[in-house]
């Protein structure tokens, strides 16, 4: 199965330095090898980076490594490409423009029949490529319309859980619905079941890892991240524990909305 990667902090931080123990997952030695992607939150705008080869063997990877790209909110995706071709248009993260913001959408699992379930049609936003997860998102989209588009910012953070809670609901009866979704204010995270060593379907679909640095200096608090600010507190969520402790797993159906590197509210 796919593997997802989200990421929050209270300061800006280079995350990259996270992706060799992410990458790793998806090789040739595994099913996650049709490719993959991340984005950074930064200026109000993104950087977005895709490819559609093994992450663990690509050179834009070591390239984006290689980089000081600091940020505050982080998404990453290794594919499994179980629905839709291998290629960028179906290559995730996926991302939109919705009320003067970027929002990004990345998904683990599958989503039977969402294209003929009248539940998700969809009416102003459009897939590029042919997968479910891209067409759950625009779906997700179509909900949140309203509140962003009524002229008053960033919407209040109790509607915009109302609608990603009643989304993530609907969708959990299709099939396997991990998902991560940024709307360039805060990260919605939702766990659902995942195939676990055994081949059983089954929570934990995703894990999550909280972490205070203090002090001075760099600090290294797992999953790869280097961070060299004081007081940086740091929260992750992850298909799989990135590393030997700190990690606990989610619950099927939970939500968890995660700003400034804590957990701000959960379902």
């Amino acid at each position: 199965m796919c593997e997802l990667l989200a990421i929050s902090s209270r300061l800006e931080t280079n995350i990259s330095l996270s992706l060799d123990q992410f990458a790793s997952r998806g090789n040739d030695d595994s099913p996650n090898n049709d490719g993959w992607g991340i984005v950074f939150y930064s200026e109000g705008d993104v950087r977005r980076f895709r490819d559609t080869g093994p992450a663990a063997d690509s050179a834009l990877v070591k390239f984006v490594e290689q980089q000081t790209l600091c940020s505050t909110r982080f998404l990453a995706h290794i594919r499994d490409a179980n629905v839709g071709a291998i290629g960028l248009p179906n290559t995730h993260p996926f991302s939109r423009e919705l009320g003067g913001t970027v929002h990004t959408f990345a998904h683990n699992g599958f989503l039977e029949n969402i294209r003929e379930n009248p539940s998700f049609d969809l009416h102003k936003f459009r897939t590029i490529g042919d997968t479910d997860s891209e067409w759950a998102f625009c779906s997700l989209l179509d909900r949140l319309c309203d509140i962003w588009l009524n002229g008053s910012g960033v919407p209040d953070i109790s509607k915009r859980v109302g609608i990603v809670t009643e989304f993530a609901g609907q969708i959990r009866q299709l099939g396997l619905a991990n998902f991560l979704y940024c709307d360039g204010d805060a990260i919605f995270v939702h766990a659902d079941r995942r195939r676990q060593p055994d081949g059983q379907f089954r929570a934990p679909g995703l894990w999550l890892c909280q972490q205070m640095c203090e002090g001075d200096g760099e600090h290294v608090c797992g999953g790869g991240i280097r961070i060299s600010s004081p007081m940086q507190q740091v929260a992750m969520a992850a298909s799989v524990p990135l590393t030997d402790s700190g990690w606990e797993p989610l619950d099927a159906g939970t939500i968890l909305v995660i700003k400034d590197g804590e957990v701000i509210a959960t379902r």
